[in-house]
């Protein structure tokens, strides 16, 4: 936990996007009303032709364990670097709702998919249809 002043962030090793990825967590109030709001660093696992991030389990492994961390941070305010992955600009619109206990419990920053790369929805269209499909469907779209 870093304090500064009254406030105290605590950090969350969530390996996504790289090996030293951190998560932050920190509680802001204003008069009697209180907000955990997590940061949650990118989950997004790159790969091209000359590397593959599932060739490697235990970047995997802990891939998934990150995501499990996410899920269990106090959060009633995700935020997180790349906007689509928490609808962040439809929450600061007033198109979604920018208080939400369940943020990081839905948080989905990424699905690994066997044997993609970079271009993952040019060399796996289906999987990432399917993916796709399945989240519109409990999203409500």
């Amino acid at each position: 936990v870093v304090h500064l002043g009254t406030l105290a962030l605590a950090s969350h090793a969530t390996p996504g996007h790289a090996p030293g990825g951190t998560s932050w967590t920190w509680r802001a109030c204003e008069g009697t009303r209180c907000v955990d709001i997590a940061y949650v660093d990118s989950h997004s696992a790159l790969t091209d032709d000359a590397y593959r991030f599932s060739d490697h389990p235990d970047y995997v492994a802990a891939f998934q364990r990150s995501l499990d961390v996410v899920e269990a941070l106090p959060c009633d305010l995700l935020i997180t670097p790349h906007p689509v992955a928490s609808d962040l600009l439809a929450r600061f619109n007033g198109d979604s709702p920018l208080i939400d206990a369940a943020a990081c419990r839905r948080f989905e920053g990424a699905h690994l998919l066997e044997g993609a790369g970079h271009w993952v929805q040019q060399e796996k269209p289906e999987a990432v249809s399917a993916v796709l499909l399945d989240f519109l469907g409990r999203a409500g779209g």
